[in-house]
């Protein structure tokens, strides 16, 4: 009996320590850092890609926050792909001053397929590029003013991508929005 302990330690051990290599190796990728380009010597330019689908009701309110945005407008370009839709949304984006991209695709429906085609059709053809970071959000979402302004210092700093803090706009209005809440406050604490 005396001589199985040392082996379970043993066999605790060899399972345990690729764990823990794993955790040191990813604690001194963080601390040493990424790979950092120069400040940018020019303003940041953004596009805004809002893929929707019969998003007519949410449409206005997520193009005019964009549109809101306290950077300066000749720097980005808010586009929504009105992907597959029977409803007003193209109508209503455009009128709120986005770009829009009307796709019909009924055998490839969903918001990578809206993007893929989006990318290959507006962002391939120029590998120049007019602009220097793209922007993803929903067709539901209401940016913060200073967003662009935040994405431009990390930018600037090097980060190849950044992550919003996502949220919902009505936290108390039942259980469902409370739980969800909590769920991005995990995601968003836990996964900064």
């Amino acid at each position: 009996m005396s001589m199985i302990i040392p082996y379970l330690y043993l066999a605790l051990t060899v399972l345990i320590t690729p764990f823990f290599l794993f955790i040191a190796l990813v604690t001194a990728a963080a601390l040493v850092g990424g790979r950092r380009r120069a400040a940018a010597s020019r303003p940041v330019r953004f596009l805004i890609v809002i893929p929707a689908h019969d998003e007519e009701e949410s449409i206005r309110s997520t193009v005019e926050s964009c549109r809101a945005v306290d950077y300066d407008p000749a720097l980005y370009t808010v586009s929504v792909i009105a992907d597959n839709c029977t409803d007003g949304t193209a109508h209503v984006a455009s009128e709120a001053g986005a770009v829009v991209t009307e796709r019909n695709d009924p055998d490839r429906r969903s918001k990578g397929y809206a993007l893929e085609y989006f990318f290959e059709r507006e962002l391939l053809p120029h590998p120049s590029g007019d602009y220097d970071a793209v922007v993803v959000i929903d067709a539901d979402t209401v940016v913060d003013p200073g967003v662009l302004a935040d994405f431009a210092r990390g930018v600037a700093a090097g980060q190849d991508w950044i992550q919003c803090y996502y949220t919902v706009r009505n936290p108390e209005d039942s259980w469902r929005t409370r739980l969800m809440t909590y769920a991005f406050s995990l995601f968003n604490g836990v996964f900064p």
